[in-house]
């Protein structure tokens, strides 16, 4: 029988006792390491997936697939439906831009549903003398979805134009939306908003890079028959389409969705201009960014399963894509800084990587500080914006978890 010399077998076991503690740390800070990375990497690919390769891979997709051209037909009958929460300031002048539109007077009508509205907005528009004109006063204040189905069931019109009560159009803004239902495959389009301010008296059209970057993926999804968020202050709907709104819905959000899933085209048409004040504040934007992106979440829980059981592989992938994953963002940037934080000490690539975080959220609280104060910093704007939007995610994400969606809302006046 084989035998180990004298000693060997113990002095082997004192080896393993004595090295493996060590060993197994090593081993743990190595998995931890590693596992850190995987962290840092998956969140960064995520990120610039969803901001920058999303957009290219659209492009690359569409390059050769032109958009259908808007046809040019019997001008359908039209409701322009204005949903109106103490409105009294604008909507005057609303309604009679409503009916000064280059389009058919006998194929036009106005209905104007006031929101449990506090100040003059009913008193002011019933001022208006035109038969077209019809005003309806909603009370208590229930949100605008249950406006919307009010108004709705007092329509007459083949098309459904839903626009806010701030959101100016362009005279040919409705002949230019309602050309395309020439075409029987198309359910629903979008206008383009351009934003506005008043500089020593005069109106300049406020343009960034941000919303050519939001057009330029517009202009590529239509491509593709269908985007993934109608403009809310300027969007057309057939009337078939039109299904009664709970209070938590997002409406431009759900009928993009509900179009597609009837088996109709969605689109963008960029001539079809509305325009309207920029925000006043942050806080107002901040506010409805997080009550759209919580109405959001609600509408995707509801209408994604049924995206996926009729195999709409496209519109799902698009609205993963474009909505998805912006609105899981801040779990991404927490992720990224956390996994280069622990990183850092042991590599000078990740120690770079984390200063360079820590730097673009200084300049974003720069940004907040400088508006605080009063004073326009167009640099440290871009930061600044995009953390508040994904601080709006994680609040919007809380509130669907709480079961706690908004479905009343209070306009978001300029300064």
């Amino acid at each position: 029988m084989f035998a180990y010399p004298a000693g060997s077998a113990c002095r082997k076991s004192m080896q393993w006792r004595g090295s493996s503690p060590v060993s197994f740390l090593r081993a743990t800070q190595r998995v931890d390491t590693w596992g850190a990375v995987v962290v840092f990497w998956g969140c960064a690919f995520a990120l610039v997936y969803a901001y920058l390769g999303y957009p290219v891979l659209l492009a690359s997709l569409t390059r050769r697939l032109a958009a259908a051209a808007p046809e040019d037909g019997t001008a359908p009958k039209v409701s322009v439906i204005i949903a109106a929460y103490n409105e009294e300031e604008c909507i005057a002048e609303k309604i009679r831009n409503t009916f000064a539109q280059e389009y058919p007077a006998h194929l036009l009508e106005c209905i104007v549903v006031s929101d449990g509205s506090t100040d003059r907005t009913a008193e002011i528009a019933r001022t208006i003398a035109d038969q077209r004109l019809r005003v309806i006063e909603q009370s208590p204040n229930q949100g605008k979805c249950l406006c919307l189905n009010r108004a709705v069931r007092e329509a007459t019109g083949d098309v459904l134009v839903f626009t806010d009560a701030n959101s100016m159009l362009a005279p040919s803004a409705l002949a230019r939306l309602t050309r395309h239902f020439a075409d029987p495959r198309i359910g629903l389009v979008s206008g383009k908003g351009q934003f506005v301010e008043r500089v020593h008296g005069t109106v300049l059209v406020v343009t960034n890079t941000y919303l050519r970057y939001e057009e330029f993926i517009r202009e590529r999804e239509k491509r593709l028959g269908y985007i993934v968020w109608a403009d809310g202050a300027l969007y057309a709907l057939r009337r078939p389409l039109f299904r009664d709104l709970e209070p938590m819905h997002s409406n431009d959000f759900l009928h993009p969705i509900q179009a597609v899933l009837a088996g109709y085209r969605v689109t963008f048409e960029p001539t079809a201009i509305f325009r309207e004040a920029t925000s006043g504040s942050a806080r107002g934007e901040f506010k409805r960014q997080a009550r759209m992106i919580a109405q959001g979440m609600y509408v995707l829980a509801t209408e994604g399963p049924k995206l996926l059981a009729r195999k709409r592989w496209t519109v799902a992938w698009q609205l993963l894509s474009h909505r998805v994953l912006r609105w899981m963002g801040p779990l991404f940037l927490l992720g990224a800084l956390g996994a280069s934080a622990y990183l850092a000490p042991g590599s000078p690539l990740y120690l770079a990587l984390f200063v360079a975080q820590v730097a673009f959220y200084t300049v974003a609280l720069g940004g907040a500080l400088a508006e605080g104060l009063g004073v326009k910093a167009r640099s440290l704007a871009v930061p600044y914006y995009f953390c508040l939007v994904n601080l709006a995610g994680v609040v919007g994400f809380c509130r669907v978890v709480a079961g706690n969606v908004q479905g009343t809302w209070t306009p978001v006046r300029s300064a």
